[in-house]
């Protein structure tokens, strides 16, 4: 007799924890469950508030791509969360060249959209792959431009893209292409009002009006399977948590403080991959003030966020806009905030606040520390891929009690990709439950390759 009600423990309350909350709440869409069958679900999160990487301090600029971004758009609209009008795609700005000479937004977003093209294109021989895995993305950039297809200039526009986008230029050509060809270009962005840090609240109050338990402040450092369930420690706690199964919903950098026994799931790999940084500075603008130009150079990407922004320390106040900068990458020291506001055009009197927030694993008062992303170097992607087919498709680990979910195993770096895979690992759940899949696996990235 199947179990109706297992009791299941995330660790780890961000997106791929939502990934795992929305498809036990929506059970029905993906396997032959019966209505009957009731997870009684807990969440631990290290953090005194949900969210993870979309916490409130994830600064400004926070864009979901409308297209191609299964499951957030089904997420999004289950929750009933408000978006913001789309906005044209930020590709569409021009791009300084350290000669000075500025590139189009036309030609950048045309080198993109060829960039795209050809990472689609090397995806597609699947003897290539592992070749592709041993090509580093800035290899992969400079034999697209040693072939004619990409220009030096090109190269050098979507170097500095890499940078602001991912933090470094240090993956895997084979993830790096599994990136690219997720999105399309240009494509409308979105923004959920008041941040995507609401997708985390709203997912929160679901799964606890469903009957479920979130426990904020419980760092779980250890968790061990043995065959009827798994045992959870908590720190500072002697005796273990009972469960039936427990999903890690954590990024790659934070297993280094997580012990895990009897698990037969190659994780130790997330151990290997490389955590980027970043820094993000908004500079909140007065009501009705003036935008500068978007613009992307070698030292900074300028975006311009709409809305929701609130003074620090006054919430009663209007609700109001930024200019977004990204700086600090790999390689690079963050800029001053002299120098930020004056590339904003901002004096003084012209700007209510500037505030900043360095992505480098870093924590503040009541957070666990995060970096900007966290991805498979040379050689680390294909194992992944070959783990996450495995994991996914194939079902060879469905008999595990101890699942995983992070961007990396969505083949990405993105909200989209950590909340897939969540998603991707209840399946794998269910079907070791002797439930019939119904849902058909179209993921990005994942079957098409």
């Amino acid at each position: 007799m199947k179990n109706l009600s297992p009791t299941i423990a995330i660790v780890g309350s961000g997106a791929a924890s939502v990934g795992i909350t929305q498809a036990l709440r929506n059970h029905q869409r993906f396997a032959s469950t019966s209505a009957h069958f009731k997870p009684k679900v807990t969440v631990f999160e290290s953090s005194s508030e949900p969210g993870g990487k979309m916490a409130p301090r994830n600064l400004g600029a926070q864009f979901l791509d409308e297209e191609k971004f299964y499951p957030m758009n089904r997420i999004l609209k289950d929750l009933g969360l408000r978006l913001h009008r789309p906005r044209v795609d930020y590709d569409q700005a021009p791009y300084q060249l350290r000669s000075g000479e500025v590139m189009s937004a036309v030609e950048f977003e045309k080198t993109l959209a060829v960039l795209r093209q050809c990472a689609a294109k090397a995806l597609r021989s699947r003897e290539r792959l592992r070749q592709i895995d041993h090509l580093g993305a800035i290899g992969f950039l400079h034999q697209l431009k040693n072939q004619g297809i990409l220009s030096p200039q090109g190269v050098e526009a979507m170097i500095s893209r890499t940078k602001f986008e991912e933090g470094t230029i240090r993956m895997s050509a084979l993830a790096f292409a599994i990136n690219l060809a997720h999105g399309k270009t240009p494509v409308r962005r979105v923004e959920v009002v008041g941040g995507l840090q609401k997708i985390a609240l709203a997912e929160k109050e679901a799964v606890e009006n469903d009957g479920g338990t979130f426990l904020l402040g419980k760092t779980v450092r250890r968790v061990e399977a043995f065959e009827e369930g798994v045992r959870l420690y908590l720190r500072d706690e002697r005796r273990p948590l009972l469960f039936d199964y427990v999903f890690i919903a954590i990024s790659p950098e934070h297993y280094k403080y997580l012990q895990i026994a009897g698990s037969s799931m190659p994780y130790q790999q997330f151990l290997k991959f490389m955590p980027a940084r970043i820094t993000k500075t908004n500079v909140l603008l007065p009501i009705g003030a003036a935008f500068p130009q978007e613009i992307a150079t070698e030292e900074y990407a300028r975006w311009l966020t709409p809305g929701d922004l609130v003074a620090p320390g006054d919430r009663k106040s209007p609700r109001r806009k930024a200019v977004t900068f990204f700086h600090g990458w790999e390689g690079q020291k963050r800029l001053s905030d002299q120098y930020l506001l004056r590339e904003a055009g901002k004096k003084q009197g012209h700007y209510v606040s500037l505030e900043s927030r360095t992505w480098d694993g870093k924590a503040g008062h009541g957070e666990i520390g995060h970096t900007y992303t966290t991805l498979p170097l040379r050689g680390q992607a294909f194992p992944l891929y070959q783990w996450t087919k495995d994991y996914y498709v194939r079902g060879v680990y469905d008999g595990e009690r101890i699942h995983f979910a992070n961007h990396t195993l969505g083949l990405g770096c993105y909200t989209r990709d950590a909340a897939l895979s969540g998603e991707r690992a209840v399946i794998s759940m269910l079907r070791s439950m002797g439930y019939r899949i119904v849902s058909r696996i179209n993921s990005p990235g994942l079957t098409s390759l």
